[in-house]
């Protein structure tokens, strides 16, 4: 499983590249979390999902690909199925399955919060995958440590935007903050 579903301003959306005859558009959502915090979402979109309105709602599902401008790095975004002009509402919601890919990373921040960041293998068609980023907080946090490569996996939660410094340069990364992890089977 693979679905989002995020609603928000629409900041930007351009042509990015055509594909065997099909046209698609790459922009940015931005929307926000009940704290009042902005999240920058990035959207791919076929041309005739396409809707201009201020305010919209997406649906679709997460998708990476790896990107190799002078350095390999794996862009995260939401690939758009549908959307539409919706009401200032400010809507975030992922579930996802599929396999941890690599073992899982544990630490505890400055602040004192357990976080364990998981990389979610999910299958698609014609064998390709995408692997997506995802970051478990506090008792989640703990459980998850302990989860081994393979092991399926349902995550619920919301995609996000994070700036970092690395190398002395903002960098800003994207996303799946779980909110509840459930193991689906052993692997």
């Amino acid at each position: 499983m693979n679905k989002a579903e995020i609603s928000g301003e629409l900041i930007r959306l351009d042509f990015s590249h055509e594909t065997h005859g099909k046209r698609f558009f790459a922009g940015e959502i931005k929307t926000l979390r009940m704290s009042g915090c902005a999240d920058i979402i990035p959207i791919v979109v076929p041309e005739e999902h396409i809707n201009r309105k201020k305010h919209v709602r997406v649906t679709g599902r997460i998708r990476t690909r790896i990107t190799k401008n002078g350095r390999r790095k794996v862009y995260v975004y939401l690939f758009v199925d549908h959307m539409e002009e919706c009401k200032e509402v400010y809507e975030n919601s992922v579930e996802l399955s599929g396999r941890i890919a690599k073992p899982t990373v544990y630490r505890i921040t400055p602040f004192g919060i357990d976080i364990t960041e998981v990389l979610l293998e999910i299958e698609r068609t014609y064998g390709k995958k995408d692997y997506i980023p995802c970051i478990c907080w506090g008792e989640d946090a703990k459980n998850a440590e302990e989860l081994w490569t393979g092991t399926e996996i349902c995550v619920k939660g919301r995609f996000q935007s994070r700036d970092y410094t690395k190398d002395g340069k903002i960098e800003t990364t994207h996303e799946v903050s779980v909110k509840k992890i459930e193991v689906i089977e052993n692997g």
